[in-house]
């Protein structure tokens, strides 16, 4: 699927000398020369028909459109810290900083939960780089060696993403007489469904992340990065040939109709990539015979959680007490036996 899309992207194209050189080592394979020896990377093909799903524009509008009223007071703070507290620093640090962000999710979670009902903690991680929820300490944790967030939209979409799914549906299922509605709901699974609440919640979060964000026009490297890479791994390809393979693939996506790419696109390519590789194969040893290694597989979710998100939204055509009713608890609406439920005890 992936492949795919990164194929039917480039042919949509008229590629420029340097991206057809690329287009043909990515699907023909190329020798790459090191000053440990050479490395022959082998070419995907061109037989990759299934792309992402394509109408994902407008059931991204339609979501906005219910967040942008679910979370009007999120928002509302959101700007508020920026207009009172990041602007008057002035160039001295025009944007979020790590406190800020701390400051912003409790003041969040204080407007929804005053009491803490939930006992949801926001908390400083000395080691991590990114933002992310905890399930097991029911916290947020703000990644200390992330970089600074820069103006009150994405910081909101930041927020509705950790805070307005993942915490939100932690806080509304506690007060449910449901057992496992705040902590997440497992269950038996029709053919087709999944029995876990978590995929869906992790790829509805990135839906919702998206639409908050920058909306959406096109499926962009930093939307597959990450499952080209384990999809490589999968298939038996090291660290080099799947950092190979993927900074082609990135420089396809993004070269320009009619123009070539440029040096610059070429290296941020390759240093993204590398980003991606490391994350699949960090602790993996260097040196073994030839075969499969472990992974990082947690990406997968996100990427299955995205389609079964699609899915339901496709499912629910815009009806907004649908969209709504996701933040009710942490359940999968995809599955049958949740989803009714969730009918019985919740009211919208």
């Amino acid at each position: 699927m992936v492949l795919g899309e990164v194929l039917a992207q480039a042919n949509s194209k008229q590629l420029g000398e340097k991206a057809q050189q690329i287009y043909d080592e990515f699907v023909n394979g190329t020798t790459v020369k090191l000053a440990s020896g050479d490395v022959q990377v082998p070419g995907v093909g061109s037989d990759h028909a299934e792309r992402m799903p394509a109408d994902v524009s407008q059931k991204l509008t339609e979501l906005r459109g219910v967040l942008e009223e679910q979370f009007a007071d999120t928002i509302n703070i959101v700007n508020e810290y920026w207009e009172n507290v990041v602007l008057p620093r002035g160039d001295e640090e025009p944007a979020y900083n790590i406190d800020d962000m701390k400051a912003v999710f409790e003041l969040v979670r204080d407007h929804y939960d005053p009491e803490n009902t939930a006992d949801i903690s926001v908390v400083i991680d000395p080691d991590a780089s990114a933002l992310s929820w905890d399930t097991p300490s029911r916290s947020i944790r703000v990644g200390a060696k992330r970089k600074s967030i820069n103006n009150p939209i994405e910081m909101a979409a930041k927020v509705v993403h950790e805070y307005g799914v993942h915490g939100l549906r932690a806080v509304n299922g506690s007060q449910v007489d449901v057992p496992g509605f705040d902590t997440g709901m497992y269950s038996d699974a029709e053919d087709g469904e999944r029995s876990d609440y978590l995929t869906f919640e992790e790829g509805f979060a990135s839906l919702c992340e998206i639409a908050m964000d920058s909306g959406f026009s096109k499926w962009k490297p930093m939307h597959v990065s990450h499952y080209f890479a384990l999809s490589a791994a999968y298939g038996g390809s090291d660290f080099r040939e799947t950092y190979e393979s993927l900074w082609r693939a990135r420089v396809l996506m993004d070269a320009p109709d009619g123009k070539d790419v440029t040096d610059r696109t070429i290296d941020l390519a390759k240093k993204q990539a590398w980003v991606s590789c490391v994350r699949v194969f960090r602790g993996t040893p260097t040196e073994l015979e030839d075969g499969p290694v472990l992974t990082m597989n947690k990406d997968l979710a996100y990427l299955n959680g995205k389609l079964d998100a699609l899915k339901f939204l496709d499912k629910v055509a815009g009806d907004k007490d649908a969209i709504k009713r996701v933040f009710a608890g942490k359940y999968d609406p995809n599955n049958s036996l949740q989803a009714a439920i969730v009918d019985k005890y919740v009211t919208i």
